[in-house]
């Protein structure tokens, strides 16, 4: 390749790389599927073996067929206080467990109004209406059933649990109450599924910054979306140097992190960024803009090249730039012949 390719071949990876520095955000924001769970407001269990007894309160219900022929029903009520105005899915989640033959479940509207304290088989026992569907539980799990096009025009809705008599077997399970569960995914719930816009963006450092050895400087970002934990990285250019948030692999999403700059880790140059990812969702990550680490230029005010610059002066500055590197082109050009 002869000496003038070269330089203008160089000079035009010049203008590429600064305008692309420029043009590509340092956040981009995703639309993704998110969840809100509503616990059941009440639930309890009945039973045709002791019909004047309640068990409202208690850390499991029963539902199924006792050892006696027996008949056993769980109920469950949930009001619609959570519900967020884009959802796209409504479902009931219930913890089965102590599963020992597979039995298919009926699920059905009740009544709203009963209350869970007072409640035995003969006495204040709510009526069944529409079939949901069935639940076919084989094992110890947690189950779910789609109640999307139940929600329009109810503030709550109200459940049966039973087997009923056609799919008889002998046989009764447990489900984990609202009173009972040890881990959030167990508990009896309604679990709303919306579309969200997933967004982090650093505001500090910014391309004025310079962090020098034995300081701690604070990361600052703001974020949209459900995310509940974030993990921290220094990048150098394109390349992870440091994980910041190393011990536990990630830190709550509160908007601020204290980072030590170690003198061990001998960084310096003019080419570092922080990046903050969603923990639990890789694709859902920001950037701040390039700084510095102890090049000397004291806090960094007014130093290093305008990565904060507006979009739409894009175009602009890749222009000027351009103009200066024609001129120069020539100039250098015309000294090779």
């Amino acid at each position: 390749m002869r000496s003038k390719d070269k330089i203008v071949l160089f000079l035009f990876g010049i203008i590429l790389t600064f305008g692309l520095l420029l043009i590509i955000p340092n956040t981009v924001g995703i639309q993704r599927e998110a969840t809100i769970s509503t616990v059941a407001e009440k639930d309890t269990y009945v039973s045709t073996y002791y019909p004047t007894s309640n068990y409202g309160g208690i850390d499991y219900l029963q539902t199924g067929f006792g050892i006696f022929g027996d008949i056993i029903e769980a109920y469950f009520y949930f009001d619609f206080s959570d519900k967020p105005s884009s959802f796209i899915r409504a479902e009931i989640s219930l913890d089965f467990w102590a599963v020992y033959e597979t039995a298919n479940f009926t699920v059905c509207l009740i009544e709203e109004e009963w209350n869970e304290l007072t409640m035995t088989w003969i006495n204040n026992k709510p009526s069944k209406s529409q079939v949901l569907g069935h639940i076919i539980v084989s094992s110890n799990d947690i189950y779910t059933i789609d109640i999307t096009s139940l929600v329009a025009g109810r503030t709550a809705i109200s459940i049966c649990v039973y087997i009923d008599i056609d799919n008889y077997v002998d046989e009764y399970a447990y489900i984990t109450s609202r009173e009972g569960y040890y881990f959030a995914e167990d508990a009896p719930q309604l679990i709303w599924t919306y579309m969200e816009t997933a967004e982090i963006t650093i505001t500090n450092p910014t391309s004025s910054s310079n962090w020098e050895d034995l300081y701690t400087y604070t990361i600052e970002w703001t974020s949209l979306g459900s995310i509940e934990d974030v993990k921290i990285e220094l990048y150098k250019g394109s390349s992870v140097v440091e994980e910041v948030t190393w011990v536990l692999g990630y830190t709550e999403n509160d908007g601020a992190y204290g980072f030590y700059v170690s003198s061990a880790e001998n960084h310096e140059g003019t080419d570092y960024r922080i990046k903050i990812t969603d923990y639990d969702d890789s694709s859902v990550y920001g950037y701040s803009d390039y700084f510095s680490i102890n090049t000397g230029n004291g806090d960094g005010i007014g130093d290093g090249l305008p990565f904060d610059i507006p979009s739409y002066n894009v175009l602009i500055i890749i222009g000027i730039i351009s103009i200066f590197i024609i001129i120069f082109t020539k100039k250098r050009l015309k000294g090779l012949k």
